[in-house]
C-alpha cells in the first residue's frame, strides 16, 4: 500500500518539510510535490526504474476528474511534482487526491497513492 504526503514547494533531496495539506487559491499557480510512501514498511518508495512515469489526478467541481502529468526529482525520485496550472486550480476541489505512477512506463505495474487531505481550496472574498 502507498500513500503520499504534501510537501513544501522547495523540495530537495533531504531537505524538505511535509505539509499536513497545501492550500491554494482557485485560479492561481501552485507547485505541488508530493513524498511516496511504502505504508507497510513506513518508509519512501523510491522508483528505481528510468522508464516510470508519473501522474496526479483531482476531482473537479462537475463529478469528473483532472490528470495531470508529474515529473520524478532527478536526486530523489520518491519525490513527485507538478506545477498545476490557473485553469486546473480553479476547477479542482481540495481535500484528497491521487497519484498513479506506472513502474515500467508500460501499463505492466501501476501503483496508485492517495493523498489524504492534500489539498485545501481556499474561499477569498466576502462571506
Amino acid at each position: 500500500m502507498f500513500n503520499a504526503k504534501v510537501l513544501n514547494s522547495q523540495a530537495t533531496l533531504n531537505n524538505y518539510i511535509e505539509l499536513e495539506t497545501l492550500e491554494f487559491v482557485p485560479g492561481e499557480q501552485i507547485d505541488l510535490y508530493v513524498k511516496i510512501i511504502n505504508t507497510q514498511l513506513d518508509i519512501r518508495y523510491v522508483f528505481n526504474d528510468g522508464s516510470a512515469t508519473a501522474k496526479f489526478i483531482f476531482n473537479k467541481a462537475n463529478g469528473e476528474t483532472e490528470e495531470v502529468v508529474a515529473s520524478f526529482l532527478t536526486d530523489d525520485r520518491s519525490i513527485i511534482y507538478a506545477t498545476l496550472s490557473e485553469a486546473v486550480t480553479t476547477d479542482i476541489y481540495g481535500g484528497n487526491f491521487q497519484i498513479e505512477i506506472d513502474v515500467a512506463g508500460d501499463a505492466s505495474d501501476i501503483k496508485k497513492a492517495i493523498a489524504v487531505n492534500g489539498l485545501s481550496r481556499q474561499i477569498l472574498g466576502d462571506c
